[in-house]
């Protein structure tokens, strides 16, 4: 799995936080690879933290990708 791969289009929470820019960049900054290859931003003292990507980074990555990309427009 790369690094920025994403959900599908139509994933929802993509879709709202790519108008959040503040939080999709601090999601980003958080949720990174740690030495382990686990989340970072997950880490939790009650059980181990997902390996990395998570789905916050992931959702992070597509709402980056989504922005970028300008809003749809309908087809035809």
């Amino acid at each position: 799995m790369q690094e920025d791969e994403e959900g599908p289009a139509e994933w929802g929470l993509a879709v709202e936080l790519a108008g959040m820019s503040e939080v999709w960049r601090r999601l980003l900054e958080l949720h990174v690879s740690g030495r382990d290859g686990r989340c970072t931003g997950c880490r939790s003292p009650v059980r181990a933290a997902p390996h990395w990507p998570c789905t916050l980074y992931r959702a992070a990555a597509h709402a980056r990708r989504i922005a970028a990309d300008g809003p749809r427009r309908p087809a035809g």
